[in-house]
C-alpha cells in the first residue's frame, strides 16, 4: 500500500494569514510614517506661530511710524486706503508731503514727496481708513485672513 503525500503544503504551515516578519515590516513602515507626519505637523505649527508673531510686530511698527509721522504735520486727507500730510516746521506748513498708500502689489508703503517707497505692511487683502472726529480708524485684513485694527489720535498742529 502506497501513501500519497501532498507536496503543495508543508506540514504544520498554513497559507492563510501573515508571517511575523510581514507584521514587523508593516508596523515599522507605519511607525516611520506617523513619526514623519508628527514632525511635519510640529514644523507647520512653529512656522505659523512665527508668521503670526512677525505680522504683529509689522503691525505695531506701522502704527508707531504713522503716529510718529503725524507729529509736526498737518493732515491733508484720509481716504479709503490713503493718508496724506504736510510737515510743519517753526509753525509754518512746508511743501513736503508724507503719504501712506496701498500700491498695486497689495503693499502699504510710505512715500515722501512722491519719491521712494518705504514698505510698511505686506500681503494686504483689504484696507479701510476713516477719520472719525479727532481719530483715524485703521482696519486691515491680510491675505492669510488675519484682521487688525487700530486708532490714532489726530493732533492739529496749526
Amino acid at each position: 500500500m502506497k501513501r500519497k503525500w501532498k507536496s503543495s503544503q508543508s506540514a504544520g504551515r498554513s497559507e492563510e494569514g501573515f508571517t511575523l516578519i510581514e507584521l514587523l515590516v508593516t508596523l515599522s513602515v507605519t511607525s516611520v510614517s506617523v513619526l514623519l507626519f508628527s514632525a511635519a505637523l510640529t514644523q507647520l505649527i512653529t512656522v505659523r506661530n512665527q508668521t503670526n508673531d512677525d505680522r504683529q510686530i509689522e503691525w505695531h511698527l506701522f502704527l508707531n511710524q504713522l503716529e510718529y509721522d503725524m507729529h509736526d504735520t498737518v493732515l491733508m486727507d484720509v481716504v479709503s486706503n490713503r493718508i496724506r500730510m504736510r510737515e510743519v516746521k517753526d509753525g509754518e506748513i512746508q511743501s513736503d508731503v508724507i503719504a501712506y498708500n496701498l500700491n498695486t502689489n497689495k503693499r502699504y508703503v510710505r512715500t515722501r514727496n512722491g519719491a521712494g517707497q518705504q514698505l510698511m505692511l505686506m500681503q494686504i487683502e483689504a484696507m479701510s481708513l476713516k477719520r472719525i472726529g479727532n481719530q483715524i480708524q485703521i482696519s486691515v485684513t491680510f491675505q492669510n485672513g488675519e484682521t487688525y485694527s487700530g486708532r490714532i489720535k489726530v493732533v492739529e498742529n496749526v
